[in-house]
């Protein structure tokens, strides 16, 4: 009898799966697959998967990639953002957030994540993402700065104004009519 053993490893030959071990009739036709192992990759297959059992042992070999997913990050206007990183599949991202920081002068007009707009408050320099917890995709997360508005006055501000400007005017037409009723008593 002859043998053949099956091996689904990684680039460094660590075991993925179990080794399929079989023995079969010399002569015998054997046919092995590659197999779907989750946050790997197939990378290389035997130059056969189609053998014969023979005198001699045989070993096939499946060599698989980690996938690895990355936070891509890019910022469309102005301001700042944190930089790539790679994560492996189903993995924690190292950073558990990522802090986007308009610079000085700059606002975060949007945020999409995946191509999703996230809701963010209007004129925002600060904002934390927590959404890259076990990764099995790529994240893009594109950000748009814009210059921040200039405040203009509000209307609570131009009714106190108006408030300041009667009130300093009626002051003023006081003060004219004390002085017009003591220089006509002096007359």
């Amino acid at each position: 009898t002859g043998k053949i053993t099956v091996r689904y490893v990684d680039e460094d030959d660590n075991d993925l799966l179990d080794k399929i071990e079989k023995t079969g009739l010399i002569g015998d036709d054997f046919n092995s697959e590659a197999k779907e192992i989750e946050g790997y990759r197939l990378i290389k297959k035997p130059t056969s998967e189609h053998l014969e059992f023979t005198e001699e042992a045989q070993e096939i070999k499946y060599i698989y990639q980690e996938i690895i997913y990355k936070i891509i990050t890019k910022a469309k206007e102005g301001g700042g953002i944190v930089g790539d990183e790679d994560v492996p599949y189903g993995k924690d991202s190292t950073k558990d957030k990522i802090v986007i920081k308009a610079d000085k002068g700059y606002v975060i007009q949007e945020v999409y994540v995946n191509g999703v707009k996230l809701e963010i408050k209007p004129n925002q320099n600060k904002l934390i993402l927590n959404q890259f917890i076990s990764m099995k995709e790529d994240k893009l997360v594109e950000v748009t700065f814009v210059k921040e508005p200039k405040n203009p006055p509000t209307g609570a501000f131009l009714n106190t104004v108006k408030v300041v400007i009667v009130l300093i005017l009626g002051i003023v037409i006081l003060n004219i009519s004390k002085r017009f009723r003591v220089f006509h008593n002096i007359n």
